[in-house]
């Protein structure tokens, strides 16, 4: 579990850290247009378009990080009156309803990858395949699959991380 573990938080590092650069990318381009606009009446062609896909795989990059450091916003009004050992039980469901789903939108989203690349599809305004980014976000999904699929672990057969993997984990994610 613990080679396990180092394996996941360091992908799920590497995608936050490029979801940053992305946020960069995103912020900078928008601006450059502001400016490009402002001072020559000219903006950067495809701005929008550029911005949309880099905005799109920025939260995508960001969602599996989020699902591990339990960043979800819970409503726990109901739960909190129930025994621990069906707390257990619910959160282990959820978790399995989250992985049934996610499975199957990154499945139908490379099916949907195909699809684009034999029809030849592109972007409008930059002429991009559109099916990059469709694969992309399936690959996202997949992400969050493997990092539920950890945390179920984790909750089913209770393994709770060494001091040292919490420390590290900490490290990673912030």
């Amino acid at each position: 579990m613990k080679i396990f573990s180092k394996i996941i938080y360091g992908i799920v590092s590497f995608a936050n850290n490029i979801s940053g650069i992305f946020m960069i990318l995103v912020t900078l381009l928008a601006v450059a247009n502001v400016l490009m606009r402002a001072i020559f009446n000219k903006p950067i062609f495809g701005t929008f378009e550029g911005v949309c896909y880099l905005a799109m795989l920025m939260a995508l990059l960001a969602m599996p990080g989020n699902e591990l450091d339990d960043g979800n916003v819970k409503v726990t009004m109901v739960t909190d009156l129930l025994p621990a050992t069906l707390q257990k039980i619910v959160a282990i469901f959820i978790d399995l309803l989250v992985i049934v789903g996610s499975s199957v939108i990154a499945v139908k989203l490379v099916e949907f990858a195909q699809q684009k690349m034999i029809d030849g599809d592109y972007s409008a305004d930059l002429r991009i395949p559109t099916y990059i980014f469709v694969a992309c976000i399936s690959a996202g999904f997949a992400l969050i699959v493997i990092c539920t699929v950890y945390k179920l672990c984790k909750e089913i057969f209770g393994k709770s991380l060494s001091n040292e993997d919490k420390k590290s984990d900490n490290t990673m994610l912030g």
